[in-house]
């Protein structure tokens, strides 16, 4: 690879530790903050940075709150680029995060989906697994898939010092037992096709959930199945829409017509990477031919 891009991707978590997490009184990041400059700052910026703080901490609170997405996002690349340059530090600080939030994990595997990062707290005890909670149900695998080894038995085999991530793969294995027994809604007249959904109701957002489901065929956690069904259920968003897109939000088998939901196309990409993870996994044309 280029190591010009390797110093960036450095320069950048640099910044990021040295900024909203440093500025910040818990392990959890702030959602909004200057960027620290990693190879040093001249008088204008440290003044500049100085005015922002105080503005910011005098006449907003937005920066007091992130959501469990907004800091679980750090995980994939955080232990990515430690991985790479051979240092503990960016995957201590991901490690950080989720071990304080873990403390609040439900019953059913769900996590808060937002927090108030001056105290460590969650706003509300309101978990699920679209928005404001995706990105950290995302990595919940793909972290284990990046960081462990395959064993003799081509296993998935995680090291006994990273103890996280036997946590991240039991949270999944939770998830997944989670999505099975109630976050879908079946078509009328066809129980082939779920539709993914928090509260009843479909959230395009979610149809990430099929490929993260197909891709535990890889860490020896198949339910590829139940993977098939619901992005069953998301292609049908798209082939009931008169112009071939999916809406953002639905309540599925409902007969208003208009249908009763949020019909905007946000250019979301997760239906399309959920059809790229299960073709590449199958070798089924079927989920390359519902891509184009």
């Amino acid at each position: 690879g280029d190591a010009r891009l390797l110093a960036r991707a450095r320069d950048a978590a640099d910044a990021l530790l040295q900024g909203p997490f440093a500025s910040s009184p818990t392990v959890l990041p702030r959602m909004f903050d200057v960027l620290y400059p990693p190879r040093g700052g001249n008088i204008l910026y440290t003044l500049y940075s100085k005015l922002y703080a105080w503005g910011r901490d005098t006449f907003t609170n937005e920066h007091m709150y992130n959501s469990l997405a907004g800091v679980g996002s750090f995980s994939l690349e955080f232990y990515f680029l430690s991985q790479i340059l051979g240092t503990d530090e960016y995957r201590n600080a991901a490690d950080k995060i989720f071990q304080h939030l873990g403390r609040y994990e439900g019953n059913d595997g769900t996590v808060p989906s937002y927090w108030n990062v001056m105290t460590g707290e969650p706003t509300h005890t309101n978990g699920g697994l679209g928005s404001g909670s995706d990105s950290f149900i995302e990595y919940l695998l793909k972290v284990p898939l990046l960081a462990c080894a395959r064993s003799a038995h081509d296993t998935l085999a995680c090291d006994d010092q990273h103890r996280f991530l036997k946590d991240m793969l039991r949270l999944y294995h939770k998830i997944v037992k989670l999505v099975r027994s109630e976050h879908f809604v079946l078509k009328k007249g066809d129980s082939s096709i779920a539709y993914p959904a928090d509260n009843a109701q479909y959230y395009q957002l979610l149809c990430f959930v099929p490929g993260l489901i197909a891709l535990g065929k890889v860490a020896d956690m198949p339910d590829f199945a139940l993977a098939v069904s619901l992005i069953q259920g998301c292609h049908d968003m798209y082939h009931q829409s008169p112009l071939g897109l999916g809406p953002e939000a639905l309540v599925p088998n409902h007969n208003d017509n208009p249908p009763s939901g949020d019909k905007r196309y946000l250019l979301r990409p997760e239906y399309v990477e959920s059809l790229f993870i299960m073709y590449r996994l199958s070798g089924n044309q079927e989920f390359q031919d519902l891509g184009w």
